[in-house]
């Protein structure tokens, strides 16, 4: 059974994909987070540094977003090697964010920009036609298709688009277009410096595998997404069958649908196999590095080759890096195989699985046994999102005070509207979150409407909702 569950708070979105009790797919995002990877901002040029190559773009943020003169639109027709030539202060420029901010730079864009779909990527700037080399299947046909309705447009055919009828493939392609258009207009009124166009590509996944028909049933709790993912279904006439249910309202989903669960194993370091072993992710600032232990698999007394035990890891940690959303540079400590036959053979294999996955590179494997690829950045990974910034002790693991606040007024709503508390009472720890009380108290009273009786006292490891009278008649 395929399972989606969306469990939508105050700061954060859930996004989860369930195959029978496996977690597929795991994605969080932020709500009014930094700039995403393929956003695409109006802007102004504010600085230029001739020497280095790149300009500054004020878009509408904090950070000021960067754009190198290879990344120029006059620069990749040959037309301009400087980039004064190109670019000058105060010039109004479409840019697309290929790089996220970190916390000493900004977005890094790009003029050159595409639109993507499941199915498709628009090139609006480009002639350039390419197919995917995972499409065997149906490749005359759909190239047949493309040149007939669409000679004049740059694009790239995804595997997937290889599965569309003529029809579908049309108005898919056309979708694409139309919003380039929508961006075109939206920019030539506006006044200030600003976000145009952001997809929100889970969402989209969600709403492709219905059109698919590979989805059993999507939980989500806000009206809004589920409004959202009804229209766009009502335009290719899709029937839902009762496969979407939404939550009663206040249901705390996160803990009662599996999402804490599936989050906090994703952000446990250590993974078990199957057939014993483990593998220990490390996610660095510089690199990710997956550690491959076979110890505890050789006490369970399994034959399982080093070859394929070595393959079996190696599956398991494309999974995590996937779920976790982990990019940039990877190393996999396998177990070394003696063996050349068995090894070549391994490495054959781990050729195959890189070779599936879109974003996923393979670069090497050293005589110490460390397999070396590379995975596109695709925005900030789990640990960064929720783990990293603003830390505080929270069942063991160090979480984001805002990941803190937005499961709490969960909890808050389903005590007070669930269960029919007229009021209750916050104890919040004093010590750990002194220098964010401030921000306790403003989340609590935009979002909860009934009496609430704040405390910040060390009697509590983080905090408790308490209907004590004790609390609630102080």
């Amino acid at each position: 059974m395929k399972k989606y569950i969306v469990d939508s708070g105050i700061i954060y979105t859930y996004y989860l994909e369930f195959e029978g009790e496996k977690v597929k797919k795991f994605n969080i995002e932020k709500k009014n987070e930094d700039p995403k990877v393929d956003d695409i901002y109006f802007g102004n040029v504010i600085n230029i540094l001739p020497n280095r190559g790149i300009a500054f773009i004020d878009i509408g943020r904090k950070k000021n977003a960067i754009i190198h003169l290879k990344d120029t639109l006059k620069f990749i027709k040959g037309e301009c090697k400087n980039i004064n030539a190109v670019l000058h202060e105060g010039k109004r420029v479409l840019v697309q964010v290929k790089k996220i901010e970190d916390r000493e730079k900004g977005a890094k864009v790009s003029e050159l920009i595409s639109l993507s779909s499941n199915y498709f990527v628009y090139l609006p700037y480009e002639d350039f036609k390419g197919y995917s080399k995972k499409i065997i299947d149906n490749k005359k046909e759909l190239k047949k298709i493309m040149d007939k309705n669409f000679a004049d447009d740059g694009f790239i055919c995804r595997t997937s688009s290889a599965k569309l009828s003529e029809d579908k493939i049309i108005k898919e392609f056309n979708d694409l277009k139309n919003n380039w258009l929508d961006i075109l207009i939206k920019v030539n009124s506006l006044k200030k410096n600003a976000l145009v166009y952001s997809v929100n590509s889970a969402l989209e996944y969600i709403v492709n595998k219905f059109i698919d028909n590979d989805i059993d049933e999507l939980v989500l709790n806000d009206k809004k997404i589920y409004d959202y993912i009804l229209n766009k279904l009502k335009l290719y006439e899709i029937n839902i069958d009762g496969r979407i249910k939404i939550a009663e309202k206040n249901q705390n989903i996160f803990t009662s649908m599996g999402v804490e669960f599936a989050l906090k194993s994703l952000l446990n370091k250590k993974v078990p196999l199957i057939d014993g072993g483990n593998i220990i992710i490390e996610e660095g600032e510089t690199l990710t590095a997956i550690d491959v232990n076979f110890s505890s698999a050789l006490k369970k007394g399994n034959d399982i080759t080093l070859s394929d035990f070595n393959l079996l890891a190696f599956t398991e940690s494309l999974r995590q890096i996937k779920l976790r959303n982990i990019s940039g540079i990877i190393i996999i400590d396998v177990i070394n195989i003696s063996d050349k036959n068995q090894e070549l053979k391994f490495i054959k294999e781990v050729k195959k699985l890189c070779l599936k996955e879109d974003d996923v590179l393979f670069h090497g494997y050293s005589k110490l046994g460390l397999i070396e690829i590379t995975r596109k950045n695709s925005g900030k990974s789990i640990n960064e999102l929720i783990v990293k910034e603003k830390k505080q002790v929270y069942d063991s693991i160090n979480f984001d005070v805002e990941f803190i606040i937005d499961n709490m007024i969960k909890e808050i709503k389903e005590q007070i509207y669930l269960k029919n508390y007229n009021s209750v009472a916050i104890l919040i720890n004093k010590s750990k979150f002194n220098d964010y009380n401030n921000m306790f108290i403003e989340y609590i009273n935009k979002y909860i409407d009934s009496n609430v009786k704040i405390y910040f006292e060390d009697l509590v490891s983080n905090y408790k909702i308490s209907t004590d009278p004790k609390w609630l008649e102080k």
